[in-house]
């Protein structure tokens, strides 16, 4: 082909591949608000020359395929970053829910009921016989036993609040995974022609990001368009165009005990300390780990009080002469 129809032909042949490229453009404008949506551009390539009496003579440009904006070593940081984010969030606002129990910055924190118990101690010390001091003491003994026994019921409530929460994440997350499988899906039977398929490779890598943000993931691509995601211990979450799913139930000890269902009725336990990251590992961990220490130490507060009182009360006297003293614990 030479001549004034080799120029046309370039000239065709250049229109076709640019046409693409403000195609491509529109596209990347009608998704600047897409979340997850990966900025796509066009592989253009010279065309294969021809031979010439003068050597190889281009045949000007075609299209190599269509390519999107995308660092896998990026986005498996971010993923791992947002993981720990969430988790750190959902510890956050649970322990400062614990710290609103234990507010002293206001009239009725312990440290002033405990302030005002001991006062009434020392005034009764000082007048053993006054009517007075002692329904003062009674009254304070009273409020500071209902301050500990309410801020022990807030404790149990937290914990049961944080319980209410690993079911429907569990759900999500079991979702997603079932999401990322379905897509994988989609796109080996769409790549099965060569050509990446961009937007459904974007819709699961969103996905991928949301379940990173519920549970710590790895995740582990062929170049098929295969992809395996697993959680920190190596089970499975998504194999290719499969997933398994996680349940949980609470164990003789009130922890909860994450399972994985795997294929053919497999199923097995996952131990909390196997999690890292993601609102799943920091519901867990809170409930089970950091709110019991803030209950032992309230009940080791609450067993100090009433031993001390006890034993100092053991040592005193009555009113009436030969009359015993007694407590119980």
């Amino acid at each position: 082909m030479s001549g004034i129809t080799a120029i046309l032909d370039n000239a065709a042949r250049a229109l076709s591949a640019e046409q693409l490229g403000v195609e491509v453009t529109g596209h990347n404008l009608a998704n600047v608000n897409t979340k997850g949506y990966s900025r796509q551009s066009v592989d253009y390539v010279t065309a294969y020359p021809e031979p010439s009496p003068w050597g190889p003579l281009g045949r000007g440009v075609k299209v190599q395929g269509i390519e999107r904006a995308f660092d896998p070593f990026i986005t498996a940081r971010l993923n791992d970053k947002s993981s720990l984010l969430a988790d750190y969030q959902t510890r956050s606002a649970a322990l400062q829910q614990v710290a609103t129990f234990f507010n002293e910055t206001q009239d009725g924190g312990l440290n002033d009921l405990l302030s005002q118990f001991f006062a009434a101690w020392h005034d009764l010390a000082n007048n053993p016989t006054g009517a007075g001091e002692r329904q003062t003491l009674l009254s304070r003994g009273l409020n500071l036993a209902e301050a500990v026994n309410s801020r022990a019921d807030q404790l149990v409530q937290e914990r049961l609040s944080l319980l209410q929460q690993v079911g429907p994440t569990i759900d999500e997350i079991n979702s997603h995974s079932a999401r990322i499988a379905e897509l994988t899906r989609e796109i080996v039977e769409s790549e099965a022609n060569g050509h990446t398929a961009n937007d459904l490779r974007d819709q699961r890598d969103l996905e991928i990001a949301k379940l990173s943000e519920l549970v710590g993931v790895r995740t582990y691509t062929t170049g098929d368009g295969n992809l395996s995601v697993t959680l920190p211990n190596g089970l499975p979450l998504v194999q290719g165009v499969l997933s398994w799913n996680l349940t949980y139930q609470l164990s003789p000890a009130d922890t909860v005990e994450l399972i994985w269902q795997g294929p053919g009725g497999i199923n097995e336990s996952i131990p909390a300390g196997q999690l890292t990251g993601g609102k799943l590992a920091a519901l867990i961990q809170t409930r089970d780990e950091l709110i019991p220490k803030y209950q032992q130490d309230l009940d080791q507060l609450a067993r100090d009080i009433i031993t001390a009182i006890n034993n100092q009360h053991s040592q005193g006297v009555g009113l009436e002469l030969f009359s015993q003293t007694t407590g119980t614990y």
